[in-house]
Order: structure tokens, then sequence, then C-alpha cells
């Protein structure tokens, strides 16, 4: 089986809903085991109020968040996952430096969105025809990975404010302790981004597993 890790700081709000997302639209041709961890945490704590409200509207949400425990991040545990999605540049520095061999398979949410929106070409295809196993996602982060650097992000101001750095696009911010209705929206945005990498896994472990079949 393979695995992915959604990591945020806590663990209580950006991860598991990521990981809930995931596993509720997972990739359909891959058996894939999903989980969650923060980088600072403690363990044992539960899902957030307003991540367990909103899930909760989804089928199973009320029972995931029910048995859901903070987890705090650990080598051991990286190494045992193929792809580790993060919620923003930050945890994506505290991560790689428990485990620097991760950087591989180690992407912000947004991010492997942005990296996976095209179907990968023939040559893309070609990188790990026979060097890694088909089923498993460690085929697809090597893909995504390769795209690295190929991303045109461009700098996002509004009317009375300084442009953002365009790498800030990147990051979900911790909106746990910001305004309930900019909580609520940020759990439903990762939600809906989630759902789109879900898909695009799919998509692409597809093309993969063809490659491996021809």
């Amino acid at each position: 089986m393979t695995a992915i890790l959604f990591v945020c700081k806590a663990n209580i709000c950006r991860s598991p809903v990521m990981a809930f997302a995931f596993a509720s639209s997972s990739a359909k041709n891959v058996d894939v085991a999903v989980s969650s961890a923060g980088t600072a945490t403690s363990s044992g704590l539960g899902i957030c109020e307003i991540g367990a409200a909103v899930i909760a509207a989804e089928p199973e949400g009320i029972a995931y968040a029910e048995r859901h425990h903070s987890t705090a991040l650990n080598a051991g545990q990286l190494a045992r996952h193929d792809l580790i999605v993060v919620a923003s540049r930050e945890e994506r520095a505290a991560t790689a430096r428990l485990l620097p061999s991760s950087r591989g398979g180690l992407f912000t949410l947004r991010e492997a969105v942005e990296l996976g929106r095209k179907p990968f070409d023939a040559a893309e295809l070609k990188l790990v025809q026979g060097t890694l196993r088909a089923e498993s996602l460690a085929a697809y982060a090597f893909l995504l990975d390769a795209r690295r650097g190929t991303l045109d992000l461009q700098p996002r101001r509004g009317l009375f404010t300084r442009a953002a750095s365009p790498m800030a696009q990147l990051d979900i911010p911790d909106f746990h302790h910001g305004r309930r209705r900019a909580h609520v929206q940020g759990v439903k945005g990762v939600l809906a981004e989630t759902s789109a990498l879900a898909t695009q896994v799919s998509r692409g472990m597809h093309q993969i597993q063809q490659l491996s079949q021809s």
C-alpha cells in the first residue's frame, strides 16, 4: 500500500481536513493510506470546533471528527510516506528539517495542485518507466518534483495594499485563530483544493499504471 501524509502546525484544523477530503474523494485506482500530523503540537488533541462543524455536512464527517486525535510529526513517520502535502512553506521547511531526504516528495497543497494541473506527457512518463513501482505515489511525487521551478506565479496586490511575494500564493495560512467567517471559508477552501488534488492524483496514477502495463 502507498501512503500520503498531510501536515500543518497543530494537526487540529488544516491537515486533518485535508486528510478527510482526500480520503473521501481519494484516487479510486490507488490503494492509499491517508494520515495527518503536526509540526508543533501535542498528541491527542481533537479537531477544532469549526473544522468539525464544516466536515459534519459531508458523508462520514462526524465520525471522522470524533476519531481524530492530533499526532506530532517525526522523521520515522515521514519515511513511511510516499507523498507529503503540507499547508504552507513554514511547515514544508519544518518537515524538511526533520528528514531532509523527504524533500523530493514534499509539497504545499497549493504547490501540488498547481504542478499537477496538466496531465503528464509521454516524455515525463518515461522518467518513471521501470524505475518506481507503478502502484506507488512515489512515482507521482517524482513527476511533480520534476516540474518544480515551472510555476509562473505573478505578484498579486489589492487596491490599497503592497504586492505580496508570489511564493505566498503557495500557502494556506493558519486561519485557526482568525475570525469565524474567515475560518469557515478557509476550511471549505481546504476541502475544495484537496478534492482537486485527489482528482489529479487519480488521473496521474492512471497514466503511470497504463505505462507499466504497456
